[in-house]
């Protein structure tokens, strides 16, 4: 799953597991409801992980890709020498943030 889609939807999945195994609903088994409890757990330690990720991997700057100055697929990888759209050069722009490039991959936007 991809790291936006898991931080978008843990608020949603939290709430599900809550309700699901809540006090309040009668469970056919205490093995289920301490099982789903270790689950909730551990999404919320995942959680916990992937937004440290996300805050280290923001300030972070690679360079095997490059930002050009439009405003949308801004970012190439260093194999391209200039923007086909603004013609800015590649040595004229900066580094990509790691994050931003992670995000391009992971949600299948621009061709890097």
């Amino acid at each position: 799953m991809k790291l936006a889609t898991i931080l978008r939807l843990w608020p949603e999945a939290e709430r599900i597991i809550r309700f699901t195994f809540d006090e309040d609903h009668s469970m056919s088994s205490e093995m289920v409801k301490n099982a789903a409890k270790e689950i909730l757990r551990e999404i919320k330690n995942l959680q916990q992980l992937l937004q440290e990720l996300h805050q280290a991997a923001e300030i972070r700057l690679t360079s095997l890709y490059w930002d050009c100055n439009c405003a949308h697929d801004y970012v190439h990888p260093t194999n391209v020498s200039s923007c086909a759209k603004c013609d800015i050069l590649r040595e004229d722009g900066p580094d990509s943030r790691v994050l931003e490039v992670i995000n391009i991959i992971l949600m299948g936007g621009a061709k890097l």
